[in-house]
């Protein structure tokens, strides 16, 4: 040890390589000697470094390794411990921010119209931890201007905050650790051989701490990147020693253990070794990487390779179809580094392309998905920060995070389940026996898998101690689901768009709102039911089904709702921290990661009061996204990190992506709250936009530094987003002016580029199929060399993908023969059924069962949506509607309420038939009746937005009267006698009051056997004849082409339903009416004559249909332009019309006679 009292080497390179090489050397001169203190930016790093060493030397014993923040941390923690102080994480700095600027607010000039907009408090957080890393005082800043004016209140505040919280931030920390130093304090860790790895001294309080523990070490061996003018210089002053430059070419120096001078033929620190003819193209790019002094003409070799691709998603695979190539000639994955400078935008892409290539990648932060979790949690905050707004609670239950309820249906009680915080700043803090951080890799999420068997977290779904080693990080054990289980795979079974009756402006004023609105939903659903009943059957289960997941809503949404109720306008940190901990176990059922986020606000206790929005906005950046921590062993794996992480690693491959125009270089941008004006008045180390650049730049080089082998840089010459072309950087154009000596024309680069690249945007898949990442790359490759051949030349070539998947295979099968010129088969429908369908089938021929006259309309439009409407009964899917009109089903049943019971009161009153002399009665019992039936209804239904249901009813009152003034015409020929008339339907219970008293509970038997149900909406007698006419109203449409009679197949209402009020009144009809009785429909009536001529249209109509079931044959045939608004156009496709017109047509016929009709 004492030949290394005075040892301070400082050793700069072009290469990560070449240093870390010299670096293991100066090591392997301290093993058995000394133990060695080992920093590096990143843990990962020097975990790299000192297993490299061990590959030569064996086992190591006596490395530290870490961070310089967590050697702090450690340093720190005793006089931390005496002080009673508490870390506090970067999200609790950012809390202390928003509460900075809270109590602040009344003395703000120059920020007061800004500081209450988003993202203010985060801002702020990063400045003033800036700040006082530098050791700025207030004093000088608010002499800068009015911007530093109201940081400096804000810097003053945020330290009382500290101090009277009892908090310690990064700076603190720092300034704790310099003391320890300098008070020769007894530390295990002082004293010992320090090696810095391209360790970075960016701040005041930063330097001051290398300064100070330089200054207590025997030796220190530093390395830095040549480049790094600005680190080398700090290093510099920080050890007093000049650096010395290794020659890239030649092998590192072998003794490095003493101070030698350096050789006067050596280069010195800043200067290039001196040009070799066997340079590579990646040594060259090492060496003139944005120097100003000019390469030397020379061909790109293939350590340096510069591509293109349509993409970034494309890019990716590209790098992977390269990766699985070097892998292929003995690279170990670990061997090889993709280095992002925008790892948000790129990581997804990379992992997707990783995973399709079944490459395994090591994420240095960890692969990030959205949270659901966090972001279900975050829409319960704002559904109590809008007044239990109803689409927000509808969000969070989209979600999919509904923990598993009560046997009630209730949600699930809390039972204090405490996670660990996932800060990596406050986990500095957890020290093992040696007093030195643990290993990266362990899960924050520990302790809440810890449950003991039989508790409530374990039933919850967390598995216990014995079970986490068995189960899938993030999965959960199975739990039995059934049909019935409230709870399905994390989502609430409950009705379809639900919130769309519990709107926002409706759902104000607690739990007891909520129930009455649930009740009224629960009063809708009935009503339409008994709307369904007399011609939309196939509805029915569906109605019965959100009736019951109705149920389920209410006994899981009403505690949580009350939950959110009750939480405080204003409180502390510690009471807020209390109730969003029970609320997250309430209603979430996996909240370990908001429970960890949490965690990391623990010091922040007694910080307040603060407010619900404050409390939100601290939030919501952590809990949208969730970062899945990476494998506890990178090795055998592709590193995946940013730039930044790279210093003090070497790779033989390196892989860098986005060189586009805006992508890499970054705009560099000034600190929003305080600009360079302001900083250099400051003349303090503040980072400046110079300053920015040349990081900026450093980066780039940090990349190139870190491959000893290859390098491969690429961009994506396609914005797929914004559909845009992108050109490469002068980044790009400078990697390849260092590595060539010249630059092509733009245009022959860009050419280059996109040729060196086998992905295509228009057909993603390489030229040749063995050069595929995965199998859709390799068919798709395949097809598109069959494409372009003879067919005779390709003929079975895709046979294999029959073999391949058996879906795969159906599907082929069945779109060749839908598409088939040769004959209908059973792809198109029900065709030429087996005798076990065509059994079945006999049970649904028209006389065999009853049908409405609306299912039996469906057949003309198209066979195949007949079979789904009236024999499979098939329900549409519901989309949600706009919310500024009733539901369409619900305003045509309240309209006919209005009509029936109209119809009864005028009776009743003698006011029948409404003439010219009565009508002023007429309207007044109009209104009455409107007002009645509106008010019962809005009672069951309770309208979720009172303005809209009043414009709702005011222009149905519009529409009846306008209807009413219409009768006197038509009262003055037409009586009538029979209103919702009803035959082969219920009429007992719920549903009697709303038929004709007369109504017929037998179905009605027409056309020698055809069975019939439905409901009449009005029957009326003429005033002279002895004859009937039979009305259906319409509050829609009227068509384009008016029916006559049957109107193509498509209206069979009238003479369907003349026929059955004739067999079971015992009194002729004469004719039917099409009566559009609504403003929408003009109030226009279309007669329909009944008589033979009609009577045998129908008829021909009912046994086409019935011989179709008979012979099994209900294709999709549709007429023109039928499936634009048909409501199974998701099941057929878009193209069942042109298909049809490739079928033999010969089997049509009947249905063509069918549409031809008038």
């Amino acid at each position: 040890m004492g030949s290394l009292v005075s040892t301070r080497r400082i050793i700069v390179s072009s290469s990560n390589h070449s240093r870390l090489e010299a670096a293991s050397e100066y090591l392997e001169t301290l093993l058995g000697h000394s133990e060695v203190l080992a920093l590096a930016p990143t843990r990962g790093a020097t975990d790299d470094f000192v297993r490299g060493v061990s590959d030569r030397t064996g086992a190591l014993y006596g490395v530290h390794r870490l961070t310089p923040i967590q050697l702090a941390a450690s340093l720190a923690t005793e006089c931390l411990a005496r002080a009673g102080l508490a870390p506090i994480s970067r999200l609790g700095v950012e809390a202390l921010a928003a509460r900075s600027v809270y109590e602040c607010r009344s003395e703000l000039s120059y920020f007061a119209p800004v500081a209450d907009t988003p993202g203010f408090a985060r801002a702020l957080g990063s400045t003033l931890s800036e700040l006082r890393m530098e050791g700025v005082d207030g004093q000088r800043l608010a002499a800068t201007g009015a911007p530093g004016s109201d940081l400096a209140r804000f810097l003053a505040r945020y330290e009382k905050e500290l101090a009277a919280r009892s908090l310690a931030d990064l700076a603190l920390i720092f300034e704790f650790a310099i003391n320890q130093v300098a008070s020769h304090a007894t530390h295990r860790l002082l004293g010992l051989p320090i090696l810095l790895l391209d360790v970075s001294a960016e701040s005041r309080r930063e330097r001051a701490f290398l300064t100070a523990l330089a200054g207590q070490c025997p030796a220190v061996f530093a390395t830095a990147l040549a480049e790094d003018e600005e680190g080398v210089a700090i290093l510099e002053q920080v050890l007093s020693a000049k650096a010395e430059r290794l020659d890239d070419c030649a092998a590192a120096p072998s003794e490095v253990t003493t101070r030698e001078p350096a050789d006067e033929g050596s280069p010195k620190a800043g200067e290039a070794p001196a040009l070799r003819d066997t340079e590579t193209s990646l040594e060259r790019l090492h060496r003139y990487l944005f120097s100003t002094e000019p390469a030397p003409p020379k061909e790109l070799d293939p350590s340096v390779e510069f591509f293109s691709a349509p993409g970034e998603g494309l890019e990716c695979v590209e790098i992977a179809r390269r990766i699985l190539a070097a892998a292929e000639s003995g690279v170990a994955f670990d061997r090889m580094a993709i280095l992002l400078r925008r790892p948000d935008g790129y990581l997804p892409l990379v992992e997707d392309a990783l995973r399709r290539a079944g490459v395994p990648g090591y994420f240095t932060h960890g692969t990030i998905r959205p949270d659901p979790s966090g972001r279900a949690f975050l829409a319960l905050l704002d559904c109590a920060a809008e007044g239990l707004s109803a689409s927000k609670f509808a969000e969070y239950l989209s979600l999919g995070q509904v923990p598993i309820v009560e046997e009630s249906g209730a949600p699930p009680v809390p039972v204090g389940i405490w996670v660990a915080p996932e800060d990596e700043f406050q986990l500095s803090f957890n020290f093992g026996s040696a007093g030195v951080p643990p290993a990266s890799g362990g899960s924050p999420f520990v302790a809440a898998r810890e449950a003991q068997p039989g508790s409530r977290a374990r039933a919850r779904g967390f598995p216990a101690r014995a079970d986490a080693e068995s189960s899938k990080a993030g999965e959960t054990p199975a739990l039995p689901e059934t049909d019935e289980t409230p709870v399905l795979e994390g989502t609430l079974r409950a009705p379809f768009a639900w919130e769309q009756l519990l709107i926002d402006a409706a759902v104000i004023g607690g739990k007891d709102r909520w129930s009455r609105r649930l009740r009224g939903l629960k009063a809708e659903y009935e009503f339409q039911l008994q709307q369904l009943t007399s011609e939309d059957e196939p509805r029915r289960e569906h109605i019965e089904r959100q009736l019951e997941r109705l149920r389920h809503l209410e006994r899981f949404a009403l505690p949580v709702i009350e939950f959110l109720g009750s939480l405080p306008n204003s409180a502390r940190w510690g009471d807020w921290l209390a109730a969003l901990r029970n609320l997250a176990e309430t209603a979430l059922g996996r909240p370990e990661s908001v429970l960890s986020v949490l965690s990391e606000l623990e010091p922040m206790d007694e910080v307040g009061p603060v407010e619900l929005g404050e409390v939100r906005q601290v939030l919501s950046e952590r809990l949208r996204v969730l970062r899945r921590e990476p494998p506890t062993r990178r090795y055998g794996r592709v590193f995946v990190g940013a730039i930044s992480e790279v210093n003090a690693r070497s790779f033989e491959i390196v892989f860098v992506p986005g060189l586009a125009e805006g992508v890499f270089p970054r705009k560099p941008s000034e600190d929003p709250l305080l600009l360079d004006d302001y900083r250099q008045k400051l003349a303090s180390g503040l980072v400046t936009q110079e300053k920015r650049l040349s990081r900026e730049r450093l980066l780039l080089r940090s990349a190139a530094a870190a491959a000893h082998s290859r390098l491969h840089v690429s961009y994506p010459r396609m914005d797929t987003v914004q559909g845009r072309a992108r050109v490469p950087s002068f980044y790009a154009l400078e990697v390849l002016r260092a590595a060539k000596g010249s630059l092509p024309a733009l245009r022959d680069l860009e050419k280059r580029a996109a040729e060196a690249s086998e992905s295509r945007l228009g057909w993603p898949t390489p030229r040749e199929p063995q050069h595929a990442i995965d199998d859709v790359e390799h068919d798709l490759a395949l097809l598109e060399q069959l494409l372009h051949k003879p067919g005779k030349d390709v003929k079975g070539h895709g046979r294999y993908l029959l073999s391949v998947n058996e879906s795969l295979a159906r599907s082929l099968r069945t779109r060749a023969a839908r598409w088939s010129k040769r004959a209908w088969s059973g792809a198109d429908g029900i065709v030429d059924p087996d005798e076990s369908t065509l059994r079945i089938l006999a049970t649904q021929r028209i006389r065999a069962r009853s049908y409405s006259p609306s299912a039996l309309q469906q057949f003309a439009a198209c066979p195949y949506r007949f079979l789904l409407y009236a024999i499979h009964r098939l329900q549409e899917r519901e989309e949600a509607q706009a919310i500024e009109k009733l539901d369409p089903l619900t305003r045509g049943g309240l309209f006919h309420q209005v009509q029936f019971e109209l119809f009864g009161e005028l009776e009743r009153d003698g006011l029948l038939p409404v003439t010219e002399e009565n009508l002023s009665q007429a309207m007044g019992i109009v209104d009455q009746v409107l007002d009645r039936v509106a008010a019962r209804y809005e009672e069951d239904l309770a309208p979720a937005i009172p303005q809209i249901w009043k414009s709702e009813i005011e222009d149905l009152r519009t529409d009846l009267r306008g209807w009413t003034r219409r009768l006197v015409s038509i009262h003055a020929e037409w009586l009538p006698i029979h209103f919702e008339y009803a035959f082969g339907l219920p009429l007992g219970g719920a549903l009697g009051p709303e038929r004709d008293p007369k109504s017929s509970p037998g179905e009605a038997v027409v056309l020698d056997g055809v069975r019939l149900r439905g409901s009449i909406d009005l029957v009326e007698r003429h005033r002279t004849r002895d004859v009937l006419r039979v009305t259906d109203h319409k509050t829609g449409k009227v068509p384009q082409q008016t029916p006559t009679s049957v109107g193509g197949g498509e209206v069979l209402q009238p003479v369907l339903y003349s026929l059955a009020a004739e067999k079971l009144l015992g009194q002729k009809v004469e004719s039917g009416l099409l009566y559009y009785c609504t403003q929408r429909g003009r109030y226009e009536q279309i007669p329909i004559v009944v008589g033979r001529e009609a009577e045998e249209r129908v008829r021909y109509v009912i046994e086409t249909v019935d011989g179709a079931i008979e012979a099994g044959f209900l294709p999709a045939a549709p007429r023109k332009d039928a499936c634009a608004f048909c409501d199974y156009r998701l099941v057929c496709g878009p193209y069942e019309e042109r298909r049809v017109k490739r079928k033999p047509l010969d089997r049509l016929d009947a249905l063509q006679r069918v549409r031809c009709q008038p």
